[in-house]
């Protein structure tokens, strides 16, 4: 780690303990050489059991453009695509992966590592100053099935948030500071 890496962590901007959820943000430009992006911030929240909403804003030095960008999964054996996502599996669980955000269909790129494991590259092009990602993983034991559907995930951009709905669960993520997260449930129709 010594050509160039920054070793520097990031900053917890945001956490949030609930009944069936948990949230935190935190920021990590200062990850990145310097000049690079102006900000790096990610949103995670667990869902209980087992959903995870990973939601990134990047936004650019000023003057410049976000570049191009790679978000990365690293993976335990080859993964099935599926449209925009993916779906893998160690014999013992299981791990689906998908893009919600930018809109469109990003599908990964798999590669092999050198240690036999694979990486998922979900890849973004931007000439704004500002990117907005959203990936939704859930998680299992092998005997069981995914619990949700496709048309069970909706993500909508309004303002300075952004809401995705997970089956009756509906999370606003805010999109500046204090990039808080809140939570309702919807009524069943």
């Amino acid at each position: 780690l010594t050509r160039g890496r920054r070793l520097e962590t990031g900053d917890i901007l945001f956490f949030k303990q609930a009944d069936n959820w948990a949230a935190v943000a935190c920021q990590f430009a200062q990850a990145y050489t310097p000049g690079l992006v102006a900000s790096c911030v990610r949103q995670l929240v667990f869902l209980r059991p087992g959903t995870i909403l990973v939601v990134d804003h990047l936004m650019a030095s000023e003057g410049k453009s976000v570049p191009e960008t790679q978000w990365l999964l690293q993976l335990p054996a080859r993964p099935d695509l599926r449209g925009n996502g993916l779906r893998v599996s160690d014999g013992k669980s299981w791990l689906t992966c998908r893009s919600l955000l930018p809109s469109g269909r990003v599908a990964p790129s798999i590669t092999q590592t050198d240690v036999r494991t694979y990486r998922a590259a979900f890849r973004y092009e931007t000439a704004g100053d500002r990117l907005t990602l959203v990936h939704l993983l859930l998680v299992g034991h092998a005997d069981e099935p995914s619990p949700l559907r496709g048309s069970q995930v909706s993500v909508r951009e309004f303002g300075k948030a952004i809401e995705v709905t997970i089956g009756r669960q509906v999370l606003r993520l805010a999109t500046e500071q204090p990039f808080d997260v809140s939570s309702r449930t919807t009524s069943a129709f």
